[in-house]
């Protein structure tokens, strides 16, 4: 399974402190959308003080695209070179190396990269499917999301195509994973982060759950006696 979110009923997962707080870090996703005019987050690490100071992995309504965004005063970011499609699992990633390089992919596809300089600063929150800043949890996703990871290092561009291959994040860099939601299938549906199971999630205003993407390659070892419950 992968967790739906109802952008019209405020879905999303939240957790009150952050998972990582600045550069170098990746993170990765799969997703699939199901409306093309409204900004999609994926994953957001905001300030509750502030309107500025976060970083935000989503895609954008404009040419729907991916995108990887450090906010400041001002916005700077990155966009994967091709577009994202409505109703189709998608594995997006995002890359920040330093505070001056960040990249987008979509399905293993860098776009270029944008070399401005951000530091946000001051986040105190994480969140699946939504931005949640002063103005309170807003800008909500209408889609899936499965196995979103997130790294303490840059993964390479070769990294990023083998994880877009359906490969289980545990098996990139597992030394420097930091936390992984599966968001259902073999690991239950749960909002458990598998990986070290300190940054669990908590759902707000019922998100439902979905099958999984196709394809997706589990090592051995991970097997549930919950079946019932797994996609």
């Amino acid at each position: 399974m992968a967790r739906l979110f109802d952008d019209g009923q405020s879905e999303y997962l939240a957790r009150a402190s952050v998972v990582v707080s600045a550069a170098p870090f990746s993170v990765a996703c799969w997703v699939k959308v199901d409306d093309l005019t409204i900004h999609h987050m994926l994953l957001t690490i905001c300030d509750k003080a502030s309107n500025n100071n976060r970083f935000q992995f989503y895609v954008e309504k404009d040419a729907n695209k991916v995108r990887m965004q450090a906010k400041t005063d001002t916005a700077q970011f990155a966009d994967s070179a091709d577009a994202v499609l409505a109703n189709v699992w998608t594995h997006c990633a995002g890359v920040t190396s330093g505070v001056a390089s960040r990249y987008a992919y979509k399905d293993g596809v860098p776009g270029a990269e944008n070399e401005v300089s951000r530091t946000p600063v001051d986040m105190d929150n994480t969140n699946i499917g939504c931005i949640d800043d002063s103005t309170g949890p807003r800008t909500f996703i209408s889609g899936a999301v499965a196995w979103l990871s997130i790294w303490d290092v840059a993964l390479t561009t070769a990294e990023i195509a083998i994880l877009a291959k359906g490969v289980h994040p545990t098996q990139i860099r597992p030394g420097d994973l930091v936390a992984f939601w599966p968001l259902g299938g073999r690991h239950g549906r749960n909002d458990t982060d598998w990986w070290t199971g300190g940054l669990d999630m908590t759902a707000y205003n019922t998100p439902s759950w979905v099958a999984q993407p196709p394809g997706l390659q589990y090592p051995r070892g991970i097997v549930r006696t919950d079946w019932a419950q797994a996609g």
